[in-house]
């Protein structure tokens, strides 16, 4: 049996302009997905979890039949198990189906004896999302893949973001279950509505994605609180917040969160709440009397998938 390990993630800013081809700024966390492979006598790719539902199953199977193929691998007379288990909520923004997908594709080369680049991990972690998602940037399976915290613009070069303080973020998850893909032909569809307004919304948001990157990389945390702040006011102009995310973001506020947002797609998911050093146990509890169906106080996870 071979074991992989692959991260959750955080968006701290960008999302869904990152379709559109603008960068936006993603951290891994400590929030983990496992998997477990191993040869089995019965014929064909068998998938197992009590924790992943079957829509995020169905395109691991697809993928791992991909890299079989891309690499010539026969089976003979025996197959492939592959175990999930993961710490990451699902249909919360956390990166869930992407981490799951990344884990089994290192689980099962580690099998076969395959040494995979990066490159290729990520391509068939982007074709799993695409069974799921249909039009995914990419960025969920480059973060899980590298792990740390990325400066990230589809169809562009990686630059890895080295802070000079420590960041302490809450992550609140407000129990809304929601589709990714949904929401980014929600906003598609409102784009292709107004592609003036659009196009100066996506402006805007690079602006705040280039100086919030500034503040990570000097230390200006407060700074950085603003930029999150502006960030969820674009996100719910664009129409994926709703009652229960803007009452989640704007409670951490109240308690002295620096900056708060939505991370992901929105229509439901998770908020996530920067807090000051030694403040997210009382960010957190307020969380959780406010509503919250859980919280998670994150740690960076600078190893990605192993």
């Amino acid at each position: 049996m071979t074991e992989a390990v692959a991260p959750g993630k955080i968006i701290i800013c960008g999302e869904h302009f990152v379709v559109y081809g603008e960068p936006a700024i993603v951290a891994a966390v400590d929030l983990k997905a496992y998997a477990y492979a191993s040869f089995v006598d019965e014929l064909g790719i068998h998938i197992y979890s009590s924790r992943v539902s079957e829509v995020s199953l169905r395109p691991i199977h697809e993928v791992i039949k991909l890299l079989l193929e891309s690499r010539n691998v026969r089976l003979d007379n025996r197959g492939i198990a592959v175990s999930i288990n993961s710490e990451i909520p699902i249909s919360a923004g956390l990166g869930s189906s992407a981490a799951v997908a990344i884990a089994s594709i290192l689980a099962v080369s580690k099998l076969l004896g395959l040494k995979l680049k990066k490159r290729e991990v990520i391509s068939l972690g982007v074709r799993a999302e695409e069974f799921i998602h249909g039009r995914p940037s990419g960025i969920d399976p480059t973060i899980s893949t590298y792990g740390g915290i990325l400066l990230f613009k589809r169809g562009g070069r990686v630059r890895r973001i080295k802070p000079t303080k420590p960041m302490e973020f809450v992550i609140a998850d407000s129990g809304i279950k929601r589709s990714t893909g949904i929401m980014v032909r929600k906003v598609g569809e409102l784009s292709s509505k107004y592609p003036e307004v659009f196009l100066g919304l996506r402006y805007t948001m690079r602006k705040i994605v280039r100086r919030a990157m500034k503040a990570i990389v000097e230390g200006e945390i407060e700074i950085l609180g603003d930029m999150l702040n502006l960030n969820h006011g674009l996100l719910s102009a664009i129409g994926v917040s709703n009652s229960k995310l803007e009452r989640l973001v704007y409670v951490a506020r109240e308690v002295g969160a620096l900056g708060s947002k939505i991370t992901g797609a929105g229509g439901g998911g998770c908020i996530i709440a920067l807090a000051k050093p030694g403040e997210s146990d009382r960010i957190a509890s307020s969380l959780i009397d406010a509503g919250a169906e859980a919280v998670y106080k994150a740690r960076i996870a600078e190893v990605g998938a192993m």
